[in-house]
């Protein structure tokens, strides 16, 4: 997919999930920040060493964020959407935990549950991230978890951001679960139980 293409994608599906979040979930909607400005996406990009993907853009400028473990817009199932400077926070966090546990070469380790080419754009609040790896590989785009204590498991992951967001999308709108999660609305507020 070009770039183009990828960004008009996300668009569309980003577009539709922000219908069915003022339709059915408006009090979610609420806790969406505002979008970040091109000045936020560049001093990310300088702070993480990384020119992010251009759907990475597209969420960023579709929002920036939610409103944390309060008021969170579930990314995926159990992953609050992170705002731009809490995903640099969580980067330095990772990286230096790598560091330490691998030494300064942990990008070449296969064995290191951390590289510093996987950007989090979501958070169980726990330790796991979700994140876009940005890796010059075939691994480019994919979204997966990444945990503390274990190797992530990129099968169990999405291709990219728009399969990540037209899946959810597409059990929102058709009511079906996610993941093995059902959608639910207390109060205005999307939850997966």
């Amino acid at each position: 997919m070009t770039p183009r293409t990828e960004i008009i994608v996300m668009d569309d599906l980003l577009r539709r999930l922000s219908e069915w979040l003022r339709a059915n979930a408006p009090a979610t909607y609420l806790q969406l920040r505002p979008p970040s400005s091109h000045v936020d996406l560049d001093r990310a990009e300088r702070s993480l060493g990384v020119n992010l993907l251009p759907a990475v853009h597209a969420l960023y400028a579709w929002h920036d964020g939610a409103g944390g473990i309060q008021g969170p817009f579930w990314l995926a199932p159990d992953f609050g959407f992170l705002p731009l400077s809490d995903v640099v926070k969580e980067w330095r966090i990772n990286e230096e935990v790598a560091a330490d546990t691998y030494g300064s070469d942990f990008n070449d380790d296969p064995f290191a549950n951390w590289k510093s080419r996987w950007i989090p754009v979501a958070t169980s609040w726990t330790g796991d991230l979700l994140v876009v790896s940005h890796e010059p590989d075939d691994s480019k785009g994919h979204v997966f978890v990444a945990q503390p204590e274990n190797r992530p498991n990129r099968d169990d992951g999405w291709l990219d951001l728009a399969d990540l967001i037209g899946e959810g999308l597409s059990a929102l709108e058709g009511g079906q679960t996610w993941r093995g999660r059902q959608a639910n609305i207390r109060d205005g507020m999307l939850t997966w139980d």
